[in-house]
């Protein structure tokens, strides 16, 4: 881990995981698909890549989710390049990929999934994609 980052903590969560933010699957009904794009490596122009997300914060991750929602996808991990202090750097990211109920819950959720990912690993920004979808 680098620049004084910490473990991420899934106990942040544990207020907004009520059933009430699952989505209806199966019935008809829409949902939101929030893909959240946890960053794995950073790597500066010249520079070495630093690890960002560990493999452990992944798996805690992966588990906390998978148990608030019943259910997670795993992406192949992407590439991304993003420009900070005026410099570009390339970045690798887990997608993770949940359907969650359309209500303010779910969003109270990950907004504060954003926010402990981003104090965890000590970045500006965290993306959290938000999609309405109907789901069969």
């Amino acid at each position: 881990m680098g620049k004084s980052q910490r473990p991420f903590n899934s106990t942040v969560l544990s207020e907004f995981a009520k059933p009430s933010i699952k989505a209806s699957i199966g019935i008809g009904a829409v949902a939101w698909r929030y893909t959240v794009l946890v960053p794995t490596e950073e790597t500066k122009v010249g520079g070495t890549s630093e690890r960002i997300a560990t493999d452990e914060d992944l798996d805690n991750l992966e588990k906390v989710l998978t148990r608030h929602f019943d259910g997670l996808t795993t992406l192949q991990e992407s590439t991304g390049y993003g420009l900070r202090e005026g410099q570009i750097e390339l970045n690798q990211h887990a997608p993770l990929v949940v359907y969650a109920a359309a209500t303010t819950p779910s969003d109270l959720y990950f907004q504060t999934l954003r926010k402990e990912l981003e104090d965890a690993l000590v970045q500006e920004a965290i993306l959290v994609e938000r999609q309405d979808v109907w789901l069969h």
